[in-house]
């Protein structure tokens, strides 16, 4: 059988295939469970962002099936039909699946070709021309660029958002593949959502 060259050549660990099926073992996992997720993962998941940086004070953590649950659930959540929601490009095309699937208006920024990542400048041309937007989506490191906002370009993102009254959801999926290690991937908000 011939493998495509976009799959993985290698199954999942030896000691994750055994604790999965401890798992199926135990009777109470085939009940329902928390809405909120699995609350061991959900207590990992939060020492390890509040590890890197991210306050999670007085915040919950939801874990869902994927990053796409969590992108929709949010959609869902920000957007009435007919809200305007822009794109930053590259954005993952479920980004904007999810958008039209709220009924909302989609408007793409283009990245600039030298850096790979929109500018401030291009939203506001983008804000001018068609609209102030309720929610902004930017996918940070980018898909398939790569590209990672600066500290200095994420708090204009913010500062920019909170100017316009407009929601900011950032799609973190790839935080930990960043490619530079001299431009570390930053969490919105770390610390709080005041700059420092």
């Amino acid at each position: 059988m011939l493998r495509s060259a976009l799959q993985p050549g290698w199954g999942p660990p030896k000691e994750a295939v055994a604790a999965l099926a401890a798992l199926l073992d135990d009777a109470d996992n085939h009940l329902y469970g928390s809405i909120m997720g699995y609350e061991e993962l959900r207590q990992r998941l939060k020492a390890k962002v509040q590890a890197q940086g991210l306050s999670l004070a007085d915040q919950e953590l939801m874990i869902t099936c994927g990053a796409q649950q969590a992108y929709i659930n949010a959609v869902l959540c920000l957007l009435d039909q007919g809200d305007l929601a822009f794109l930053l490009c590259p954005y993952y095309m479920s980004h904007k699946l999810g958008i039209q699937l709220a009924g909302g208006k989609v408007h793409e920024v283009p990245f600039e070709e030298e850096t790979l990542k929109v500018s401030i400048a291009s939203i506001r041309r983008a804000v001018s021309e068609v609209g102030v937007p309720r929610m902004l989506v930017l996918c940070n490191p980018g898909n398939p660029s790569g590209a990672v906002l600066s500290e200095a370009e994420l708090w204009d993102v913010i500062a920019l958002c909170k100017e316009l009254g407009t929601w900011l959801v950032v799609d973190s999926t790839y935080a930990d593949f960043t490619y530079d290690p001299a431009l570390p991937h930053i969490w919105p908000c770390a610390g709080g959502c005041s700059k420092p």
